[in-house]
């Protein structure tokens, strides 16, 4: 426990994830909405403008693609337990 007057300690990104996870689905939908509405840019979200610039074109190409028919949209929950299923997460 922190003492009276000093500065609460940050949780950790695992502590919080944790935490999420105990959310509703509707309350990690705003958490998800909020956390979003925070970046100003995808330069906000990765280490690098190369990376960003990098990440831009993959979502031009995938919205493309997804656009001309070529591929599809899934579920993000079900993309999610797939890949928890998969790698024992």
């Amino acid at each position: 426990m922190n003492e009276p007057n000093e500065k609460p300690k940050p949780a950790t990104v695992q502590a919080l994830y944790e935490a999420a996870l105990k959310l509703s689905a509707e309350e990690r939908e705003k958490l998800a909405i909020m956390l979003d509405q925070s970046v100003t840019s995808l330069d906000d979200w990765f280490a690098t403008p190369e990376i960003a610039n990098a990440w831009r074109e993959e979502i031009l190409r995938r919205k493309q693609a997804i656009d001309e028919g070529k591929a599809q949209m899934i579920d993000g929950e079900q993309a999610f337990r797939d890949l928890r299923r998969k790698y024992s997460l």
